[in-house]
This record gives C-alpha cells, sequence and structure tokens, in this order.
C-alpha cells in the first residue's frame, strides 16, 4: 500500500507497524511521528499500525545546550 513519509510516497506492506517502519529507515527511539498532521505520543507509536494513505513525517529530536 502506498503512503507519504517525509514528503516521499513509498510502498508499504499491509501489515507494517510504525516501530517496523522506524527500524526500516534506520530511526532511533528519539524521534517525533506525526500522522496526517497529529502528533502521536511516545506510548501511541509502538502500538500503530499503518493505513493505505497515511501522510507521516518523522523528526529527529535533538538536543543542545
Amino acid at each position: 500500500m502506498k503512503v507519504i513519509c517525509n514528503d516521499k510516497t513509498m510502498e508499504v506492506d499491509e501489515m507494517t507497524t510504525l516501530p517496523a517502519l522506524l527500524r526500516t529507515l534506520n530511526y532511533r527511539n528519539t524521534v517525533a511521528v506525526f500522522i496526517n498532521g497529529k502528533q502521536l505520543l511516545t506510548s501511541q507509536i509502538e502500538g500503530y499500525r499503518i493505513h493505505e494513505n497515511d501522510n507521516i513525517r518523522i523528526v529527529r529530536i535533538l538536543g543542545g545546550g
């Protein structure tokens, strides 16, 4: 099925979860994830299953001081 991830269209399997996608794209746990414009809580990421035409935005969290 097709999804948009960081402005790029990509194909994923129907049963793909968000953690599996993050691993595939080499993201670690320090990310913020927005699905269709709504930010997911960290607790929501683990169980989220990706849907057809989801617009996914993954943002790396950077620390500084």
